[in-house]
């Protein structure tokens, strides 16, 4: 029972360790790396999961809360935190998508004054 609830703490510890070396990834937006970080939470929460099953003691239970609490607040920072950034990627693709459909809607002007659409404006070619 002492050596579940040690091999416990351990698994709290080391997800606290991964929820931090993720924040500390997502502020320097080394966004390749947080695929890393989410095989290794999935990880050491599949060994919680069996090693809880084990755990029947209400009183290591309690003691376990108190600390997964403090490392569930971590998990559900980074997760918010990946979402406003996962929303704010959206929208500036939305925008330069919409910046890129703009450009191709210039023209140029003919002899008479009269604009001439272009759709590919990288096309435009003048004789010197």
């Amino acid at each position: 029972m002492k050596e579940n609830l040690t091999k416990m703490k351990t698994i709290i510890r080391n997800l606290g360790q991964v929820l931090e070396k993720e924040k500390a990834a997502i502020k320097k937006r080394a966004y390749d790396k947080i695929g890393e970080f989410g095989a290794r939470k999935s990880a050491l929460l599949s060994e919680f999961d069996s090693i809880t099953a084990a755990i029947e003691n209400s009183e290591a239970a309690e003691e376990m809360i108190t600390e997964l609490n403090a490392v569930r607040a971590q998990a559900e920072e980074n997760a918010a935190i990946l979402g406003a950034l996962s929303k704010g990627v959206k929208q500036a693709r939305m925008r330069l998508r919409s910046i890129d459909q703009a450009s191709r809607r210039a023209g140029i002007y003919g002899p008479d004054g009269g604009k001439l659409d272009c759709p590919d404006v990288a096309t435009i070619s003048a004789k010197v």
